[in-house]
């Protein structure tokens, strides 16, 4: 996009501090919807597949933009997008897993998570070093980044069902 390292630099918090934003946000709305009845299945399990979806759809679309403001605002609504499946699947995870259990499966479950922040910059140095041009690169890396999110959030949205699947103590005397 023609951005000097240092403004390069200085913009690449910008879909960070937009991820929070969002995260605070899908939070909120999921906790408003749970309180008003709705089930946790559409809550956390739809919602959150369909913020990944979004996500991975946007993402998908920054190689087709080549003017530096909509391809920053593209970049930071699908990554700040992308982070909310948090939100959303912590709690689903807590439902589905009995008390004891639970701390040590968010804590499987968080490593897995985070394992993506090791995986990823090596996949996307990978597609840049075996790109003819950086910008085939950059676009291989998007694209892949969009369409496995975009799938990841249909089986979310498919499969989170904590009202089937849910941890449910042993009645008394059974």
């Amino acid at each position: 996009m023609g951005f000097s390292a240092k403004a390069a630099g200085s913009l690449f918090g910008l879909p960070s501090a937009f991820g929070i934003v969002a995260l605070v946000a899908a939070g909120m709305v999921t906790d408003r919807l749970l309180r008003r009845g709705v089930p946790s299945r559409r809550a956390r399990g739809l919602l959150g597949g369909v913020c990944l979806v979004v996500a991975g759809l946007l993402l998908t679309t920054l190689p087709l933009i080549h003017a530096a403001l909509p391809a920053i605002a593209v970049l930071m609504l699908g990554y700040g997008i992308s982070v909310t499946v948090n939100t959303f699947a912590n709690p689903a995870v807590a439902e589905l897993v009995p008390p004891a259990q639970r701390a040590g499966i968010l804590g499987v479950f968080s490593g897995l998570s985070v394992s993506a922040g090791i995986v990823s910059p090596v996949i996307a140095g990978v597609l840049l070093d075996n790109a003819t041009t950086p910008e085939s690169g950059y676009t291989s890396a998007f694209l892949l980044s969009g369409v496995l999110l975009a799938v990841g959030g249909l089986f979310f949205a498919l499969l989170v069902n904590p009202e089937r699947d849910g941890y449910r103590e042993p009645e008394a005397g059974g």
